[in-house]
């Protein structure tokens, strides 16, 4: 177990904020939506299923703030309900505590501890026929953070982070077997290092980390593998008089797997630019390259490379309208599979009182895979009201 660093850390920084005299006591920040949405794709498969959904999120933060440090502590839940495609309704809800504390004045410790359970519904097809299964996953993770001020304008940040996910035997709806293990045991630990210092409005930086990521196999040969990934990456960011912020970042991915059935290397890449047109339009774009293992068919991560553009128009204080476009290539290592997905987004925010707003957004993606041959599309549109207290 290596969670008893970041937690030790954690429960040090929050200890002495919260035994500090606060100068002023800050209010409690609520945040609730409620959504009402339209998909013409509620499996997110071929089928092309349609379906209305209601959403509700939302969020309370509180906040402490003493002379050497800071905390505060969120929770958070959402739920999703589908008129017809049950199967697919999801509920989830956390909290997280973050906490800082300032060690004379080169340093400053950092500890994150948050935890979730989440209920997630999909759909199982075998032969033509479609059964949904739900599965209960608790999650846990804790990060720990050392800034230290090296002087000259130079700082470095070392930290740890472990995170587990643990999911449940997955229930099949209707229930005609033993639930069955679906989604396997996941556990993430990463050390890391930032070197970076400030030339005026230039700053530069060198960026290393070490994931080390141990997956639960799951029949044979195993459709999930462990694996160990090595990033080296410089990065660099600028921001002109005019406010346009640069932003660029070039390296090197390394993933070896388990059994030694994959090793290679990646570039991994960002660059990104935000441009205030005018003082109501900002237009800014993104292009980035690396491996992702949160949201893949591959047995161990993807390498994505994704490219957007928006643009967002305050044409009053009340009123927010925008929109976007996105382009992005999936590759899978191990399958030799490519997906090609690309799509666009408007939306628009009307906050017709102090602590309410008018929510809309519509969302269009277009997805085609080689090896896995499918291709579908999504119209997701919903309009709903957040409320800020």
């Amino acid at each position: 177990m290596r969670l008893p660093l970041p937690f030790l850390v954690t429960s040090l920084a929050a200890s002495t904020a919260f035994a500090e005299p606060q100068p002023a006591a800050k209010p409690v920040k609520t945040k609730l939506t409620v959504e009402r949405h339209y998909t013409t794709n509620a499996l997110d498969d071929a089928s092309q299923v349609g379906d209305w959904y209601s959403l509700l999120r939302g969020s309370i933060k509180d906040e402490w703030t003493g002379d050497a440090g800071t905390a505060s502590i969120a929770t958070e839940f959402e739920l999703t309900r589908y008129d017809e495609q049950r199967i697919e309704d999801d509920r989830a809800m956390g909290v997280t505590v973050d906490a800082t504390r300032r060690i004379g004045d080169r340093f400053e410790l950092r500890g994150t501890v948050s935890y979730r359970l989440a209920s997630t519904g999909d759909n199982l097809d075998i032969g033509p026929l479609t059964f949904g299964t739900r599965t209960l996953t608790q999650s846990l993770a804790a990060e720990a953070q050392l800034g230290i001020d090296l002087g000259s304008n130079t700082t470095l940040v070392v930290g740890v982070a472990h995170a587990l996910d643990r999911p449940e035997l997955s229930a099949l709806i209707p229930a005609l077997v033993q639930p069955f293990r679906l989604k396997p045991a996941r556990d993430r630990f990463v050390a890391s290092a930032t070197l970076a210092r400030a030339l005026g409005p230039l700053s530069v930086g060198l960026v290393t980390s070490l994931d080390l990521v141990a997956v639960e196999a799951i029949g044979w040969p195993p459709a999930n593998l462990s694996y160990r990934q090595v990033t080296v990456m410089g990065q660099a960011s600028y921001r002109t008089e005019r406010d346009i912020a640069l932003a660029v970042a070039v390296g090197v991915q390394t993933i070896p797997s388990a059994f030694s059935v994959f090793e290679g290397s990646r570039p991994t890449y960002l660059a990104s630019i935000t441009v205030p047109v005018v003082a109501t339009v900002e237009i800014a774009a993104r292009a980035a390259g690396a491996f992702d293992s949160s949201d893949s068919d591959d047995p161990m991560a993807s390498w994505v490379q994704r490219a957007e553009a928006s643009v967002a128009w305050k044409p009053t204080e009340a009123l927010e309208l925008g929109g976007g476009v996105f382009f992005q290539v999936k590759e899978n290592p191990l399958l030799e599979n490519r997906e090609h997905s690309h799509g666009f987004h408007l939306e628009g925010a009307w906050r017709f009182s102090r602590h309410f707003a008018l929510l809309a957004r519509a969302q269009y993606s277009r997805e085609a895979a080689t090896v896995i041959d499918t291709r579908q599309s999504t119209l997701d549109t919903f309009v709903g009201i957040s409320a800020n207290m």
